[in-house]
């Protein structure tokens, strides 16, 4: 190895990068949560808005706006549902080290580490994940802001077919 730096910034820099792998870890959790959310909410809204069109011997009878927004609804839902799927998949991301590896590889391998060189390695294998869990992070950020807009078009699509019953 060459010449190493100051032990205390390798140290710093191994924090600072474990800090970054779990905050990832939690945004990556709380996407995933909330897109969950949005599933509930999606599907909730979509069995009150059927049931409202479809109970009692005086359904009403939908017009093409009311059967508009009824096709939205059921796209919206089915749009919703597919991306958290997606956003729920186990992901390619890493937010660890493997204690194993450290030992095997860094500690008692050929070459074994001081431990400023320790810090440094390790920062730089996080900053490697880092760099993967930010692309997947991206990606799945996109899916639940795409499933926004879908709970959007729903909301629309509610409002279709509850102003084509009220003008029926």
């Amino acid at each position: 190895m060459n010449e190493l730096g100051d032990p205390a910034g390798y140290r710093l820099a191994y924090e600072a990068e474990l800090k970054a792998n779990e905050e990832q870890a939690a945004s990556l959790r709380e996407i995933r949560d909330r897109t969950g959310t949005l599933l509930s909410i999606a599907l909730l809204t979509g069995g009150l808005v059927a049931g409202l069109a479809t109970i009692g011997t005086g359904s009403p009878v939908l017009g093409d706006t009311g059967f508009a927004g009824g096709v939205l609804v059921g796209t919206a839902i089915l749009s919703i549902a597919i991306i958290t799927i997606s956003v729920w998949r186990p992901a390619e991301v890493s937010f660890s080290i493997d204690g194993a590896v450290i030992i095997g590889s860094y500690l008692e391998g050929e070459q074994a580490l001081q431990e400023a060189e320790l810090h440094r390695e390790l920062a730089l294998h996080l900053n490697d994940n880092g760099q993967t869990n930010r692309i997947v992070l991206s990606t799945t950020l996109r899916s639940f802001r795409t499933g926004l807009v879908m709970m959007l078009l729903e909301v629309l699509g509610v409002a279709l077919m509850l102003w084509d019953i009220a003008n029926g």
